[in-house]
């Protein structure tokens, strides 16, 4: 997105992730420019509670809540300025599936979707047609293929690699099993109240 001076929009299911996430990418970007004339350093923007969204749009990079991300859309579609987007990540895609966040991810999805079919259609819409790459991640998802059709994507990424190990256990009458079903510590009665 960058290259076409455009912005990229890393999508984040709660504020605490959008911190996270915020400092994550300044980090790993520290000291680079863009690739335009200008060679200006990449600006970096969290958008969350009550920021204003038009507040984040000097940058090149915003980290945002699904929610506010479907107030920035609608805000930009408002003021014809939809087309200054290039990119949005969603993680943690598979939160479509939770019934608190889902129907906003999904919402999101779809309005960038109806604006892309609008720039197809029509070339002088009333809308601000946009083409957007959309990308969605996850590292528990089921349906990767449906998916990743619906975004109209190609062949979707798939990986086994995890930057930390996943390890998987069972917690039955406060009682800790691995998942070959050996025993590995108990839980008081104190701690078991909390579990469940």
């Amino acid at each position: 997105a960058l290259v076409y001076k455009k912005k990229s929009i890393f999508v984040v299911p709660f504020v605490t992730l959008v911190c996270e996430k915020e400092k994550d990418i300044k980090a790993r970007i520290r000291g680079m420019k863009t690739v335009d004339a200008s060679q200006r350093k990449i600006v970096v923007k969290a958008c969350h509670g009550d920021i204003n969204v038009l507040a984040v749009m000097s940058a090149d990079i915003i980290i945002i809540t699904i929610e506010k991300a479907n107030k920035l859309i609608n805000t930009l579609m408002a003021r014809k300025l939809s087309s200054k987007i290039g990119c949005i990540a969603i993680d943690e895609i598979h939160t479509l599936a939770d019934p608190d966040k889902g129907y906003n991810l999904e919402i999101l999805v779809s309005k960038v979707k109806f604006l892309e079919m609008q720039a197809k259609r029509f070339s002088n819409s009333r809308l601000s047609p946009i083409k957007v790459q959309l990308v969605g991640m996850s590292a528990t998802v089921g349906n990767v293929n449906q998916i990743s059709n619906w975004f109209g994507a190609g062949e979707p990424y798939v990986t086994q690699f995890r930057p930390v190990p996943l390890t998987e256990y069972v917690v039955h009458g406060g009682i800790i099993y691995d998942m070959n079903r050996r025993r590995l510590a108990s839980l008081s009665n104190e701690h078991v109240k909390h579990v469940y």
